[in-house]
């Protein structure tokens, strides 16, 4: 199913990337649920990653606190939650931290846009309008370039022989994991679930 495959195919390739050395920060977005779920890590202390509700935005700012500890680190994120930290990008560029941004940009708020989806056919802000993300970070001096879900192993690569940071923007809908709570099977009418 292209639902699943592609976003596990995407998950394989940032695990196909990286080096045992590396930490993985993922923040509460659908690539994150993704990889909290099928990422493999060398070892503890390799991934973290927010649970429970109202952590949108943890990723990018836990980040670069894994990349101050010298560790080469990546940040999984989505466009919108990026946005709440993305001033950030300057301290990152101020402390050459070895942080590699990972940023899926689908246009909004996605695990929310799904919920709404499913549950009652149709939208209320979740749509964002958003920033071009690479020239945001070059702006603020870090190195930045696009990359397909097909490319990412090559566009970390690409990440990991620079020094400081880099940003990945990744234009991608992923459908969330089976897992994904507002994807459990509740009983009842779409109307009666909470």
């Amino acid at each position: 199913v292209k639902e699943t495959a592609d976003p596990y195919r995407f998950v394989q390739r940032l695990a196909n990337a990286m080096t045992d050395d590396v930490v993985v920060v993922a923040d509460m977005t659908i690539p994150g649920y993704w990889c909290a779920g099928y990422l493999p890590v060398a070892g503890p202390n390799r991934f973290a990653y927010p649970l429970g509700w109202g952590t949108l935005g943890f990723g990018f700012p836990a980040a670069l606190g894994a990349a101050a500890s010298g560790r080469r680190t990546i940040a999984i994120v989505g466009d919108g939650g990026f946005l709440f930290a993305s001033g950030e990008l300057a301290t990152a560029v101020q402390e050459r931290l070895p942080v590699t941004i990972v940023l899926v940009n689908d246009g909004g708020y996605g695990m929310l846009r799904f919920d709404q989806d499913e549950r009652y056919g149709k939208r209320f802000a979740v749509d964002l309008v958003t920033p071009d993300f690479v020239e945001l970070a070059k702006s603020f001096g870090a190195r930045a370039r696009a990359a397909t879900p097909a490319q990412i192993e090559e566009a970390l690569a690409w990440a990991a022989k620079g020094k400081g940071p880099a940003l990945i923007e990744v234009a991608a809908k992923f459908a969330p994991p089976l897992t994904t709570s507002p994807r459990w099977p509740l009983k009842g009418k779409p109307e009666a679930r909470p």
